[in-house]
């Protein structure tokens, strides 16, 4: 494939715009921009850009299909019998002996009380978590191909609408529902630790985990604005007992989709709904307002940030619906910009310093990315997917300056 504009030495510098050139199979017989814009697309790329896990409506049911990004080749399947997929992330869960062959074994139900707590040296696997509008969530490994782990609870019963896992233990994930209620699962012992619903008693659309340990419990929780809270932990505390709030952040006209921290942990960016800016705040920014913004050319549909280096600072990536990757580097004198001068009266505005346009001019027929991934150690590499015909996912590597198709 043919490379794009010539790079320096920084990350997607300033003017690199691309496309790819090479003849992607029967991108001609559909819209894809159109198809892009109109349907919810329920993916995510493992962390480390291996596998690629994609959910499509195949009759009347939800069907997650999980692909290699190497091969392209789809490595898992699971159709969703009971209720559809609201949610999606990825966490690791403990890995489990393959079941025997044997007709003589009756095999045994799947649920989180079978996999067992963490003895040793155990090995874990990657999996996709799915959180499902009848309140339950899913586990499902791509090696074994097949659902490993279900939560379920009595009291969990409406959609879920956001999952987020533990940073150090994986065993711990908070979900979101529907019914305004927050909840915060012990995987292994299928159990819930904590349950409780936020003062206004509006659903949560987004959960992050503040970075660092876990026990300290501290997570950001939002709808049209952010909360982040304290003490989410149960040691000593009611199952009911609400954490105690740290600070409201107020900004978003719609409802926030996705909340990501970067690595200092007191800086996070938030996305929303039909949005075509992104927010970055700072938590120890007493006015609780953004500390800077970003534009794009249509509405966010996805976010990364790539941590610093001696040569770089942070960068964020962020993805259009219309397929354009925009690369932002975050300078970390933000919170002084804001509260100094006349930038304490508006939001300091960040500018791309590169972009890459996935969809040509003289192909507006080619599918445009819909979802990336920035692989880890080597942040000048991406992985990218894009949709033939609105169900294939294909796949993407962008290295520095170059464009090839897997």
């Amino acid at each position: 494939m043919a490379p794009s504009k010539k790079v320096s030495s920084s990350l997607y510098p300033k003017g690199l715009k691309g496309h790819s050139k090479s003849t992607l199979a029967s991108t001609s017989a559909i819209d894809q921009p159109s198809f892009a814009e109109t349907h919810p697309i329920i993916s995510s790329f493992s962390p480390d850009g291996t596998l690629y896990a994609f959910v499509i409506l195949s009759v009347d049911k939800h069907r997650l299909r999980v692909y290699n990004t190497t091969s392209g080749r789809a490595v898992g399947e699971h159709i969703v019998e009971s209720g559809r997929v609201s949610a999606l992330t990825w966490s690791t869960v403990p890995q489990l002996p393959l079941e025997s062959n044997s007709p003589s074994r009756k095999r045994k139900k799947t649920t989180a009380e079978s996999i067992p707590e963490k003895k040793g040296k155990q090995k874990y696997e990657e999996a996709v978590v799915l959180g499902l509008s009848e309140g339950s969530v899913l586990f499902f490994s791509p090696t074994q191909s097949k659902v490993v782990c279900v939560l379920v609870h009595p009291t969990s019963t409406s959609a879920i609408l956001s999952v987020a896992v533990g940073h150090t233990n994986k065993s711990l994930i908070w979900t979101s529902s529907i019914d305004s209620c927050i909840r915060l699962w012990n995987v292994q012992k299928n159990s819930i630790l904590k349950s409780w619903r936020p003062d206004d008693r509006i659903p949560c659309s987004a959960l992050a985990v503040r970075p660092g340990d876990d026990s300290q419990g501290d997570l950001l929780i939002a709808h049209h604005h952010i909360r982040l809270l304290t003490d989410v932990s149960t040691s000593g505390e009611s199952i009911f007992s609400k954490p105690r709030p740290l600070g409201v952040f107020t900004g978003h006209a719609s409802s926030v989709k996705a909340l990501i921290w970067d690595e200092s942990a007191t800086r996070f960016f938030s996305t929303a709904e039909g949005d075509r800016f992104i927010y970055i705040w700072d938590v120890e920014n007493t006015s609780h307002k953004p500390v800077a913004s970003i534009s794009l050319d249509s509405t966010v549909r996805s976010i990364v940030i790539t941590p610093s280096s001696s040569s770089s600072p942070a960068t964020l990536i962020a993805l259009s619906t219309s397929g354009k990757l925009s690369f932002v580097p975050i300078p970390q004198s933000l919170l002084a910009l804001s509260s100094s001068g006349e930038s304490a009266q508006k939001v300091h505005a960040l500018i791309p310093r590169s972009s890459f346009s996935s969809v040509s001019k003289i192909r507006p027929l080619d599918p445009p990315v819909i979802d990336f991934v920035s692989i880890p150690g080597n942040p000048r590499t991406l992985r990218l997917a894009r949709l033939l015909k609105g169900t294939q996912p294909v796949f993407d590597t962008l290295v520095g300056n170059s464009l090839t198709s897997r």
